[in-house]
C-alpha cells in the first residue's frame, strides 16, 4: 500500500519537525516530530495553539 507521502524538514519553536504532504492534499495539512513518523501526524493549524494537539486525518 502506497500513501504518496513527502516530509519536508522544517523548524518550529527552535526544534526540527517535518511538514507532511500526502498525495491528493491541496496543501501541507500535517506535521510530525522527527521521530514520530506517519502515526504522529498532527494538523498544522495546531502548531501555534496552546491547546492539546490532535492527530491529522
Amino acid at each position: 500500500f502506497e500513501r504518496g507521502l513527502i516530509d519536508f524538514p522544517s523548524v518550529h519553536d527552535d526544534r526540527e519537525i517535518y511538514l507532511c504532504w500526502q498525495f491528493k492534499d491541496d496543501h501541507v495539512e500535517a506535521w510530525h516530530e522527527t521521530d514520530a513518523g506517519f502515526a504522529g501526524r498532527q494538523n498544522v493549524a495546531m502548531l501555534d495553539d496552546d491547546q492539546p494537539r490532535e492527530q491529522a486525518a
